[in-house]
């Protein structure tokens, strides 16, 4: 398993570019990307079409500064009106660097990842664990991001596990991703924490046939998911099937 925890103050260092196995808190960055770009440029050029897709920015490419004795620190170019200008790590936002080490870590997978080194003797599976997925993202971002790891997670055999409390996110997976989504809460009297699987909620149909997920979790509405199935009326079996 590995957890990324993308820490936005320590990404805005120059590293030294040998240090390129991306760790943790993804501190080693502009390493990481660096490598990226020198040795698959296939995958590097995937990391800048995915960050140029966001339509906050206007992103051209991204570049390495390279420093005295080695180091690197990670640049972004973004189109300016008619102009070309060069942002650093240093100076991007908080949520530019959780996405640049985020996508990052998708596509690098098992191989780019400061992964314990007896699970990898073993041939363990990767699980590559992010928490609150959202946190410093635009909600566009977040979005973006789902559909990465949708596809990287497919193609490189791994197993990725999100948490997130954000509407915005829940409101971007299909219908098809409910079999993976997992609600946690705990119990106000006994303090316990309980894990039940969302397409188990005995009012599961009938909350899907009025609303999106986001919206059910920000109006309060998938608590009602919780409560004893009643029978679905007609209205609610043409919401299901889309018949107006």
């Amino acid at each position: 398993m590995f957890q990324l925890d993308p820490v936005p103050h320590l990404m805005r260092q120059y590293v030294p570019e040998q240090d390129a196995v991306l760790r943790r808190t993804a501190e080693n960055l502009s390493a990481a990307v660096a490598r990226l770009k020198h040795e698959d440029r296939e995958r590097f050029n995937r990391l800048v079409e995915a960050i140029g897709e966001l339509p906050e920015y206007e992103v051209r490419t991204l570049d390495i500064d390279r420093g005295g004795f080695g180091d690197v620190m990670l640049a972004v170019k973004e189109r300016k009106g008619r102009k070309s200008v060069t942002v650093p790590a240093r100076q991007m936002s908080d949520g530019m660097l959780r996405m640049l080490a985020i996508t990052t870590a998708l596509l690098t997978g098992g191989g780019g990842l400061d992964i314990d080194t007896g699970l990898a003797a073993r041939g363990s599976a990767l699980m590559l664990v992010i928490e609150e997925l959202e946190n410093g993202l635009h909600p566009t971002q977040a979005a973006q991001l789902l559909k990465l790891v949708k596809s990287a997670s497919l193609e490189q055999g791994f197993q990725v596990v999100l948490t997130t409390h954000s509407p915005a996110l829940l409101n971007a997976l299909a219908g098809t991703d409910h079999a993976g989504i997992v609600m946690t809460e705990r119990e106000r009297k006994s303090g316990r924490s309980t894990a039940r699987r969302l397409v188990d909620l005995p009012g599961y149909v009938r909350l899907m046939a009025g609303s999106r997920l986001g919206d059910a979790v920000a109006t309060g509405r998938l608590a009602e998911a919780a409560a004893p199935p009643t029978q679905l009326s007609d209205q609610d079996l043409d919401r299901m099937l889309g018949i107006a």
